[in-house]
């Protein structure tokens, strides 16, 4: 029973050490791209990407705008963020760092 109790805590060990250095490998590349870790401050003006469009067919869509109209930010959850329109109605659900970049006018 003592030799399976040491098993499970070196498994556990070793995970964690692995989760460790992916984590210090992926910060890592993240710090080193050219936009570098992207954060957005409370009330700042923001565009959202509409990745729906990518993967379309359709003549119809083709032209449609991939940037979505100027949206405020809310607050911060991690890595995503809550959104709001300009007239301050909130946008249901959470939209990731990666879906969004400052709005320019």
């Amino acid at each position: 029973l003592t030799y399976i109790n040491q098993q499970h805590l070196d498994t556990s060990d070793l995970a964690a050490l692995y989760a460790t250095k992916h984590k210090t490998k992926f910060n890592r590349k993240v710090l080193n791209s050219t936009s570098g870790e992207v954060t957005f401050n409370k009330a700042q003006l923001v565009q959202v990407y509409n990745n729906t469009l990518d993967t379309t067919l359709l003549t119809t869509h083709k032209l449609l705008p991939r940037w979505s109209m100027p949206r405020q930010i809310l607050n911060r959850v991690r890595n995503s963020y809550q959104l709001t329109t300009l007239d301050d109605f909130p946008i249901p659900g959470l939209t990731h760092t990666r879906r969004l970049h400052h709005f320019i006018p």
